[in-house]
């Protein structure tokens, strides 16, 4: 599932708490996204249904399109819409290290195979 990021302008780190329902998804992995290339990016879980992701550029990401993404494997016997959200949000310019703000909209998952409302942190 990508993290989606929306007109993106020299966002120099960026870091967010992924939620979800960990009766329904394990967390498998978290890699760097299309707009995070060569980024430093690092994840943990704090506790279940929790996920902390930081990225870093130094040259800024710059744009709209995936900066993270997070891949989880279904559990068995579940359906229905898995919902995502965002928190604790945090980015700050490349160059000024001034704070961003930031808007987020929710994603969710309505079932394995079909279709994904990716997350999203807007750019303000």
């Amino acid at each position: 599932m990508p993290i989606l990021a929306t007109r993106a302008d020299n966002v120099g780190s960026l870091e967010f708490v992924l939620v979800y329902d960990p009766a329904q998804l394990e967390l498998a992995q978290v890699e760097r996204g299309l707009l995070s290339g060569d980024a430093l990016i690092d994840s943990n879980s704090p506790r279940p249904g929790r996920l902390w992701a930081g990225i870093i550029d130094i040259n800024g990401i710059n744009g709209s399109g995936s900066v993270a993404v997070v891949k989880f494997m279904v559990r068995d016997n579940v359906g229905g819409t898995m919902p995502f959200s965002l928190e604790s949000v945090a980015a700050f310019d490349a160059n000024t290290l001034v704070d961003i703000v930031t808007g987020t909209t929710p994603g969710e998952l309505s079932g394995p195979g079909t279709s994904l409302l990716s997350p999203i942190v807007t750019f303000q």
